[in-house]
Order: C-alpha cells, then sequence, then structure tokens
C-alpha cells in the first residue's frame, strides 16, 4: 500500500468515525425539548452547518465532562487560522 492510499484510507476511516458520532448524537434527540435544545445551539452558530454544530456540541460535552473546560456550553468556535489571527494556538501534545 502507498503513502497515498494509506492517507485516503485514513481520511476515510475519520470521515466513518465522524457520521457515527453523528448519527448518535441525532439518535441521542429523543424529544422535542432535545432537538429545541440543539437547534437554540445550533442558532448561536449560524455561520456552521448543523451537523458540524451537533458536532460541537458533542464533543464540548464530553470534554466538559472530562473537565477540560469549565463552561457547559461553549462561547466561541473559530477554526484554526482564527485562533491564531487571535492570538491563541495550540500547545504541542495538546489534544483537540
Amino acid at each position: 500500500m502507498s503513502g497515498w492510499e494509506a492517507t485516503r484510507e485514513a481520511r476515510e476511516a475519520k470521515i466513518d468515525a465522524l457520521h457515527e458520532q453523528l448519527t448518535g448524537a441525532v439518535e441521542q434527540l429523543v424529544t422535542g425539548a432535545d432537538w429545541r435544545r440543539a437547534l437554540e445551539f445550533a442558532a448561536h452558530f449560524r455561520s456552521r452547518s448543523f451537523n458540524n454544530t451537533l458536532l460541537i456540541w458533542m464533543q464540548h460535552a464530553a470534554a466538559f465532562e472530562a473537565g477540560r473546560v469549565p463552561d457547559p456550553m461553549p462561547s466561541y468556535v473559530a477554526g484554526f487560522k482564527q485562533w491564531l489571527a487571535l492570538g491563541s494556538s495550540v500547545m504541542r501534545g495538546q489534544a483537540g
């Protein structure tokens, strides 16, 4: 297997894992109140797709439960270059 094929397979595996996370998140939205909270959350991040918003919600909730972030809801979402422009960057070895 060439390096290109390994990279492609790794990317596809990552996409498959994200798809499973999204499916799980949608399955957890079982009541009208759950959907309302999800839509209210998505309204705060209108520039992001609903799928990306669900991923942000899930990943932040996991980080909150693990004690890595102080608040249960994210207050600011930015891309890598936006964080750099704000003077913030990821430290070596820091997990996403």
